[in-house]
């Protein structure tokens, strides 16, 4: 699969469009490509906003208990990060 992201900004505020393509013409294509991406993206661009707005990461920081759409990670400690 291609995606592409497109950010425009009308009325002081920011618009991602996210396009993603070449999905497989096969119903787990579909499935896979439609359903379960759909929510995905959701979840991540509803992340990243979290993020930019106030600094909180919604993601689990157990990684071995998440699910597909909630993707855990590991925090670095905070001597290692940015």
């Amino acid at each position: 699969m291609h995606v592409d992201v497109y950010f425009r900004v009308p009325d002081n505020q920011t618009e991602a469009q996210l396009v993603q393509t070449m999905i497989p013409a096969t119903p787990e294509g579909q499935v896979f490509g439609h359903l379960n991406c759909r929510s995905c993206w959701t979840f991540f661009l509803t992340n990243l906003s979290s993020v930019l707005d106030h600094g909180k990461d919604l993601r689990d920081e157990n990684s071995n208990i998440v699910a597909s759409m909630e993707v855990g990670y590991l925090p670095l400690p905070l001597t290692q990060r940015n």
